[in-house]
């Protein structure tokens, strides 16, 4: 086991995974982190980094927000691959959020 992070391949309190298939990507929400992270599925590796981030504005980052794309607690996640829509469970903001995966406010890191 590892140490609890903040970083673009670390992860405080995983509790959600949703697949695309289609785009060949791993959703993981991050609860402790107050984010969501997207991994790229093609060759995945242990301690692979992120390749997005929603709910914050970087990877190093990690504030509660109850605003239109921040979280706090983010928890169960779905994929619906018919309509591309990414629902995220805001868990202590006791609501569930629906992101547009072509329009997301995501932070995208190569």
């Amino acid at each position: 086991a590892s140490a609890p992070s903040t970083t673009q391949n670390g992860l405080h309190f995983p509790s959600g995974l949703a697949l695309d298939p289609l785009h060949g990507r791993l959703f993981v929400s991050d609860g402790s982190n107050n984010r969501v992270l997207a991994y790229e599925t093609g060759n995945i590796t242990n301690s692979q980094n992120a390749a997005q981030v929603l709910g914050q504005s970087s990877f190093s980052e990690k504030e509660p927000s109850a605003t239109q794309s921040g979280f706090m607690g983010p928890d169960g996640l779905a994929y619906d691959l018919t309509t591309g829509s990414l629902y995220v469970a805001d868990f202590a903001n006791n609501r569930a959020m629906i992101f547009d995966e072509a329009q997301a406010p995501c932070i995208t890191e190569k």
